[in-house]
């Protein structure tokens, strides 16, 4: 059921093995329905369904939302994918003969 008007805030926190994350919701009383996101840059995509999710249960309201991640040290450990370094080296043997470049060093790849 769609709540029609509201002030009030929000807060909810959690973790992983990844990090820790928290989600702020700041509303207050309003005519029409807008909704405003602060989210990662890595999570641009998630926007529209957080802004789906608050339509469905808000009417009216200035709502702000943010979503903060903090990762744990150590993880995103680098790992070489075999498969994508055999393609740019193959690439770089074909493209050898197509381009007067100097030769590819370990550094540049």
């Amino acid at each position: 059921m769609p709540i029609n008007s509201m002030t009030g805030f929000a807060r909810v926190d959690g973790a992983n093995a990844q990090g820790q994350w928290y989600w702020e919701l700041r509303t207050v009383n309003g005519k029409g329905l807008d909704v405003r996101c602060r989210l990662p840059s890595s999570l641009d995509g998630f926007e529209q369904k957080v802004r789906a999710a608050v339509q469905n249960h808000l009417r009216r309201g200035n709502c702000q939302i943010s979503l903060q991640l903090t990762r744990e040290r150590g993880v995103g450990e680098l790992k070489v994918n075999d498969e994508a370094l055999s393609q740019v080296v193959s690439l770089l043997s074909e493209l050898s003969n197509k381009v007067d470049a100097a030769p590819a060093r370990l550094d540049g790849l």
